[in-house]
């Protein structure tokens, strides 16, 4: 009961600190099955919150023991049933590990029919790409299966932000086909992926035979390879990493990855879901490396920088260059965002004094406090969520002590529609700088902007023609026909 309660605040939470959160792939999940759910790794805790949160399981996920160390965060971890497991990099003072007593527990997890998660690549990191799995994944999957005869699903979880350490971004959670892992009466293993059907969910029926492994012998379809369980794990880890890096965007640098964010917006039809803008990053991203060296794709590369840069020095985003510039039309639009601004301004103004130095001290003491870039936006998290929850109750139990009990019920309702009030207000007060700072460049800058605008048109076409060129024949598009401009 506990643990559905903080699950539940914690998917508020998370609500309230992305401004957009998009799932996929929950018919995918397969429901009251030994399940173990392993992704990618790049935003610290807030990597198990979103995939907990969204998965409509109950998993424990395995945490390494040096975040047990504090008392708060042990206390957090251990009531989402979190199991603290040993890494050789935290404890290299140690000649030998021992993880016995976690393996077993995350087993008779598993043995019950519940669900564990894990990050296989064994840390958190802002790197561009997926590092190197470990093999625990693999061991522990292998582990079950032999000591307990029974099936095990492997669901690959995808995990993309836009922007991992800012506040009021979005985020994407992708639930793909999982494997089901079996053991045969002859004392094989055979591996299945699951094949999903439209509005169906996951069962056995949908899955397709991948390979068969004999346990401790041979592997193959028939032919007979004498193999170690040691390369049978490194085979089924394999297997799982050719699918992690199919459902996340992977490139050599970070600036490949702007670079070809870039190239994303000029060729994307219109308005997107998340889901298709992921899938474009990661599509462009997959090819890009084996035809860069084409000498059209290098002068296009570079027009495309030049793009960029232009937009910088104007303090403008291409998505604001496709939009309309009539003057009278950014008028309105900046007016009515001052309006609402005027509008939730009063009922903010009520309980600034706790939000306004709450969101400072988050701000800029997330930055003091993380060890590392991947851990900021944890920390502005669990921050938010330790002194939002703290003051409010503080500032209940002071009021209903000292005037009345039902100031414990209206104080949090009222803290909670101000607060609500100044997040309000913030954006829209963003929006209308924003607003402004284009009115400004549309009157000043007219004829650049239309001279940027032509520029872009002229890029675009060179993209679409460069993705009919050297698309891959087995890649299947994504959009088809007339592809529309952004519109207001």
């Amino acid at each position: 009961m506990i643990y559905q309660a903080l699950k539940s605040i914690l998917k508020l939470s998370l609500r309230v600190y992305f401004k957009h959160i998009e799932v996929v792939g929950l018919e995918n999940i397969p429901k009251d099955q030994p399940s173990i759910f392993f992704g990618n790794h790049p935003n610290s805790l807030l990597d198990p919150a979103m995939i907990c949160t969204h998965a409509q399981r109950d998993i424990c996920f395995a945490a390494k023991d040096t975040l047990f160390a504090n008392a708060f965060v042990n206390q957090f971890l251990t009531t989402l049933k979190a199991i603290p497991i040993k890494r050789k990099m935290d404890h290299q003072d140690q000649s030998a590990i021992d993880n016995q007593n976690a393996f077993d527990r995350l087993n008779e997890a598993l043995i019950k029919g519940n669900a564990m998660g894990i990050f296989p690549e064994g840390i958190s990191h802002n790197e561009s790409q997926i590092a190197q799995l470990k093999t625990g994944t693999a061991r522990i999957a292998f582990s079950f299966i032999k000591s307990q005869k029974s099936h095990l699903f492997l669901n690959p979880c995808g995990l993309y932000y836009q922007s991992p350490g800012q506040f009021r971004t979005a985020a994407f959670v992708q639930f793909a086909p999982p494997f089901l892992l079996m053991p045969t009466l002859d004392q094989h293993w055979i591996l299945y992926r699951f094949e999903p059907q439209e509005d169906q969910q996951c069962s056995f029926e949908q899955f397709n035979k991948l390979e068969w492994v004999e346990e401790g012998g041979s592997v193959g379809s028939g032919a007979k390879i004498e193999v170690s369980a040691q390369e049978e794990v490194k085979w089924l880890t394999q297997k799982l990493d050719t699918a992690l890096r199919s459902i996340t965007v992977n490139a050599e640098s970070w600036d490949t990855i702007k670079l070809l964010d870039m190239v994303r917006r000029l060729y994307q039809p219109g308005r997107i879901r998340l889901e298709q803008k992921v899938e474009l990053n990661r599509r462009f991203n997959q090819v890009y490396p084996s035809i860069a060296q084409e000498a059209e794709l290098k002068a296009l590369t570079q027009e495309i920088k030049e793009y960029q840069e232009d937009l910088y020095d104007l303090g403008l985003s291409d998505r604001q260059i496709q939009l309309k510039h009539q003057r009278l039309l950014l008028l309105y639009r900046g007016l009515s965002q001052l309006v609402l601004c005027c509008i939730w301004f009063p009922i903010a103004l009520l309980t600034s004094f706790v939000h306004i130095p709450m969101g400072i001290l988050i701000k800029y003491g997330a930055f003091t406090l993380a060890p590392r870039k991947d851990v900021i936006a944890t920390t502005k998290f669990l921050m938010g969520f330790v002194l939002v929850n703290g003051i409010y109750l503080m500032i209940s139990i002071i009021l209903a002590y000292l005037y009345h009990p039902i100031y414990l019920l209206i104080t949090p309702i009222a803290l909670i529609l101000s607060g609500y009030a100044t997040l309000k207000l913030v954006e829209g007060w963003s929006a209308f700088k924003r607003t402004g700072w284009i009115f400004i460049t549309c009157f000043f800058a007219k004829n650049y902007i239309n001279r940027l605008k032509q520029r872009r048109a002229i890029l675009r076409q060179k993209i679409l023609d460069a993705v009919d060129r050297y698309m891959p024949k087995e890649m299947k598009r994504l959009f088809y026909g007339d592809q529309s401009e952004i519109k207001d």
